[in-house]
């Protein structure tokens, strides 16, 4: 917050504010507040644990040593561990998201599917800050399937246990749930997916089904209104030269990270049309296809077949890799159509998933429970 501060209407600050804060370019610097971290987490030596639990999951020192009996050393350990957090948060937030995925790429993540509680799930706002951060550096780096996996993990937990949040986290809660909606429904419009959680596709089409909509006719105002609410604010990392501060240049530089992803969105403007073209045929004609597509020149036309292919083509955390390092993964198609193009032809494969009733049935179920319950207090 206080770097943005010190980077917003520099213009309209009077001269003794901008002394000020030249004066004190070491307050929250980006350098020393990471070079902090890390030497919190060095000298806590929590690296060495999580290695040696990586390399034998059965070991389990980090559980022994963060249940041990409290004192200097546990809490040297605890501070090591949520540093790591920290950052994650502060390489995302500063657009280095490979950086921000390789520093925790040691955290008890293979936890989750054993017997025992990872550390960052104890405290549920670190849990919601992390994988919320994980998901959107997924999304940033084009993982988009990973990105809705991981985000979508955070939703559901936090609806089964929505009635145990305190009072003072509700609306912090609750908002940073609303982001993460918003970002997964951009990457399913980026990247339409095999099998997104039945509830979560069913409330954002509930909810968000204008937005939906808008996104998957590739409108640019849409897209920055959800990456201006729902994404992590980008900070300034060095300080100002106050005397000659050029705002136009900090903004631009603040504003580059969604650049790219417009960038990204731009590339794929006809893809959701041509996709919606192939989920209607086994094979088609590329000349055919063109017409179809605004009439794109068959040339143009296959360009633009080579970039869905791309685009659909990525690592994807599956298998072995699914439950690792955040930067794990196996190079494979997230895409719900699977083609290829022979002789002027364009072969579909049917790749059709058998569709779930899970949330229809549960939802009516709801809904019995509800009157049942309203029928039996009012009988009472």
């Amino acid at each position: 917050d206080f770097c943005r501060y010190r980077t917003k209407d520099l213009k309209k600050r009077t001269a003794m504010e901008l002394e000020m804060l030249a004066s004190k370019p070491q307050v929250w610097d980006t350098m020393q507040v990471l070079s902090t971290l890390n030497r919190m987490v060095t000298q806590s030596e929590i690296m060495t644990i999580l290695r040696d639990d990586d390399r034998d999951p059965d070991n389990a020192r980090l559980h022994d040593v963060l249940t041990s009996e409290v004192g200097l050393v546990h809490v040297q350990y605890v501070l090591g561990y949520f540093s790591l957090v920290c950052m994650c948060r502060m390489h995302a937030t500063c657009g280095d998201y490979h950086t921000a995925l390789k520093t925790v790429e040691l955290l008890d993540f293979r936890s989750s599917v054993s017997d025992q509680v990872p550390m960052y799930m104890r405290v549920t706002s670190c849990y919601i800050t992390l994988y919320y951060f994980i998901g959107f550096s997924y999304m940033m780096m084009r993982r988009y399937s990973d990105a809705v996996r991981t985000m979508t993990q955070v939703v559901l937990y936090l609806n089964r246990t929505q009635h145990l949040t305190r009072p003072y986290q509700y609306e912090q809660i609750n908002k940073r749930t609303e982001q993460m909606h918003k970002l997964i429904s951009m990457c399913i419009s980026l990247c339409p997916q095999r099998s997104v959680e039945d509830s979560v596709m069913q409330h954002l089409q509930d909810k968000y089904a204008d937005q939906l909509a808008r996104l998957a006719k590739g409108e640019d105002s849409m897209y920055e209104e959800l990456y201006g609410y729902a994404a992590p604010k980008s900070i300034y990392p060095a300080v100002p030269n106050y005397p000659e501060a050029n705002s136009r240049e900090i903004i631009q530089s603040l504003n580059q990270q969604f650049a790219v992803l417009q960038t990204e969105i731009r590339q794929q403007h006809k893809l959701p049309l041509i996709r919606s073209y192939l989920k209607l045929y086994t094979t088609i004609s590329a000349a055919k296809l063109a017409a179809f597509a605004e009439n794109t020149p068959e040339q143009d036309l296959r360009a633009h077949l080579m970039c869905l292919k791309h685009k659909t083509i990525g690592l994807l955390k599956t298998g072995n890799t699914a439950s690792g390092s955040p930067l794990a993964g196996q190079v494979v198609s997230s895409s719900n159509v699977d083609f290829f193009v022979e002789k002027g032809v364009v072969h579909i494969a049917d790749t059709r998933v058998a569709p779930t009733f899970v949330h229809y049935f549960t939802k009516h179920i709801e809904k019995l429970e509800a009157q049942c319950a309203d029928l039996s207090s009012r009988a009472a």
